[in-house]
């Protein structure tokens, strides 16, 4: 099960060092060469080591703390695999589609699979509002989500209707909360996107049965510690760029 989270870890070479972390209020910021992010998770346990021990240490010591089971540990590790993987040049490199700096109008998976979702079974794991108002009426969506909202059902629903889905997206904290690695099994027989701000846009994830990954890519990095401690979701988007990277032909 350990497979992926050690595929991303492997990927990131020994000798890039950690130059700052940044908490905020609900993602947290790690800069290396490049800015990473990754979303807290609910009912998130205090993290277990002192921020201030991983500066100047390498990039891939933080990475691996995506494998512990604190998950505000896990969410810095995550975060310190998105600021090697999800950055412009490397991006570019491989194929991905990157969006314009700031602007939120483009870059949406969703509306890029609306056509090909009507009339099928299509389900959110996690619970993404703007997607269940363009879904809904276009779809059989089924929303599964760890607190539900009115409409959605529990995550635990997954075990049994996964399965029978045509195409799922789910979100990237199930990256840093362990999930991700049955949630793939379930969905074998879907088309799988994955969709955040704590994705990693790594070619490894394609490996894993994943057709899709959409996430961001920092641009900014001081404006993002600023971004970060902030309670509006969006600011985030004003310092960096959408990315849609599909699996090669």
């Amino acid at each position: 099960m350990w497979q992926l989270y050690d595929a991303l870890i492997e990927g990131i070479p020994a000798d890039i060092k950690i130059r700052n972390l940044t908490e905020g209020l609900l993602r947290n910021l790690v800069i290396a060469d490049n800015a990473g992010i990754a979303s807290k998770t609910p009912f998130e346990p205090q993290q277990s080591f002192e921020l201030n021990t991983y500066l100047g240490r390498p990039l891939k010591d933080l990475a691996s703390q995506v494998k512990s089971w604190n998950f505000a540990d896990s969410c810095w590790g995550m975060a310190a695999i998105n600021a090697y993987y999800n950055e412009d040049s490397k991006l570019q490199k491989n194929g991905a589609r990157l969006f314009a700096v700031s602007d939120l109008t483009s870059g949406d998976v969703f509306e890029e699979y609306l056509p090909r979702l009507k009339g099928k079974k299509t389900a959110l794991v996690g619970h993404f509002d703007h997607a269940i108002k363009q879904l809904q009426s276009n779809c059989q969506l089924t929303v599964f989500e760890r607190l539900p909202q009115e409409g959605d059902l529990p995550d635990t629903a997954a075990e049994f209707l996964l399965d029978e889905q045509k195409f799922v997206f789910i979100t990237g904290m199930a990256l840093t909360n362990k999930s991700l690695p049955r949630l793939l099994q379930l969905a074998q027989n879907a088309e799988i996107t994955l969709v955040g701000p704590s994705v990693p846009m790594a070619a490894v994830l394609f490996e894993f049965g994943i057709k899709t990954l959409s996430g961001l890519s920092i641009c900014h990095n001081s404006l993002c510690q600023n971004a970060v401690q902030d309670k509006n979701c969006a600011a985030i988007y004003h310092c960096g760029r959408k990315v849609i990277y599909k699996k090669p032909i």
